[in-house]
């Protein structure tokens, strides 16, 4: 009989090998990622954006400079891990074997997704005071702070029943 998928064991950190090329020389790095457990999303949620177009050009360079200080800061401080912009285009896919795919106007959304950081921090609460730091709240933008998980929920399930099985017997 075979056993059950469980949650791979991903407490402790994933090494990386990195390799560089130049014209002038190939460098070798060795990164050390952190363990999921310190990691957390930073979902950026823009409800105004025709909000910006009613700002003056100078209103808008200088929010787009609050907004590349506070990036450059947590880059400086090693918080931020990754991250993009999200473009507005995408597809929504569902059904059995992918069978309903939706071209939606994302931007039409209420609270369109405009981009993440995967950031780490200590606690849910640190990573939430990052979140607050954000400059673009005061113009309707909201952040939705969700920490990575340890595995995906249906490994979990597969392990709760198993837990289930072996507490009952």
């Amino acid at each position: 009989m075979r056993e059950a998928a469980t949650c791979p064991d991903r407490q402790r950190s994933i090494v990386v090998r990195v390799r560089t090329h130049s014209a002038d020389a190939r460098t070798d790095e060795t990164v050390q990622t952190p363990s999921p457990a310190s990691l957390y999303l930073l979902i950026f949620r823009d409800s105004t954006v025709n909000g910006y177009r009613a700002l003056s050009p100078e209103e808008r360079q200088h929010l787009l400079r609050r907004w590349n200080e506070w990036f450059e800061s947590l880059l400086d401080s090693q918080v931020i891990q990754g991250g993009n912009p999200v473009d507005p285009e995408g597809r929504v896919i569902s059904g059995m074997g992918g069978s309903q795919v939706d071209d939606k106007p994302f931007s039409e959304g209420k609270e369109t997704i405009s981009g993440y950081f995967v950031i780490r921090a200590g606690s849910l609460d640190e990573a939430t005071a990052v979140g607050r730091e954000c400059p673009n709240l005061e113009y309707g933008m909201t952040v939705e702070v969700r920490p990575v998980g340890e595995c995906c929920r249906l490994a979990r399930t597969v392990e709760q029943e198993r837990r289930n099985v072996f507490l009952r017997s």
